[in-house]
């Protein structure tokens, strides 16, 4: 039998992610403001501290963070078309890639993780949707020990408190699993992150329109269908969990 994960992994660019974004210099940096919006009061101030990113993809996060002046950070990705388009993508947009190129890996993380260690900050942007559940807490444990004490790990994910958002997670094959802010603070504290925070995962851009949508959701949801709802339903929320 054929490893399905390998082949949809060996053609995950072409098959789906290149579909649904955008490779140009003005997407990088839209990208970016939305990450600094989301993530800049929880980052490292040392612009020398040590960030990973799992599962960078095409480099958008790491962008981001070249950006912002950090140094030492470094990317990982399982698919060898995303990091090879990064590294391709150095020679044609070197002002886009040229720095970025420099600091991605291609690994897989489980392996990676049992053998670098001493990360400021591990960041995992749409990746735990990607992984087995019996595996999710594997992969948080290795998470909290390569982590310094005090270290920060931030996970975006597909939010499913949103009873209609059923879309994120079966609009993609390699999806395995979804979650609600319940659900994503518990495997964190289970991996042992005493200190959880969990936020809706917002676009700086038209924050009056998206107050409104989410009124008439949660309207539509509790009076009209009557469920139960989050506190948040924004497409993506995102969980901050501190090591001590």
């Amino acid at each position: 039998m054929k490893d399905y994960k390998g082949q949809l992994w060996s053609n995950y660019f072409e098959s789906q992610y290149k579909d649904g974004n955008e490779f140009t210099e003005i997407s990088y940096k839209q990208t970016a403001k939305v990450y600094h919006y989301n993530y800049g009061n929880f980052l490292p101030a040392n612009k020398d501290a040590k960030i990973l990113d799992i599962g960078c993809g095409t480099g958008h996060f790491l962008y981001y963070l070249f950006q912002q002046g950090y140094k030492n950070f470094w990317g990982i990705d399982i698919s060898e078309d995303q990091i090879k388009f990064i590294i391709e993508g150095a020679k044609l947009k070197p002002n886009l890639f040229g720095e970025i190129s420099k600091h991605v890996k291609l690994a897989d993380t489980f392996e990676f993780l049992q053998y670098y260690h001493e990360w400021d900050t591990i960041v995992a942007n749409d990746v735990l949707e990607h992984i087995e559940k019996e595996k999710i807490l594997d992969l948080l444990n290795l998470i909290y020990r390569a982590l310094n004490r005090d270290g920060i790990f931030i996970a975006k994910v597909p939010n499913l408190g949103n009873p209609l958002n059923v879309y994120w997670i079966y609009h993609d094959f390699t999806h395995e699993i979804g979650f609600t802010d319940v659900s994503l603070s518990q495997i964190l504290k289970v991996a042992g992150f005493k200190e959880v925070i969990i936020a809706p995962f917002i676009s700086p851009k038209n924050l009056v329109l998206q107050k409104i949508t989410n009124l008439a959701r949660r309207f539509i949801l509790n009076y009209v269908f009557g469920v139960k709802t989050s506190p948040f339903l924004q497409p993506l929320i995102f969980s901050i969990g501190v090591k001590r």
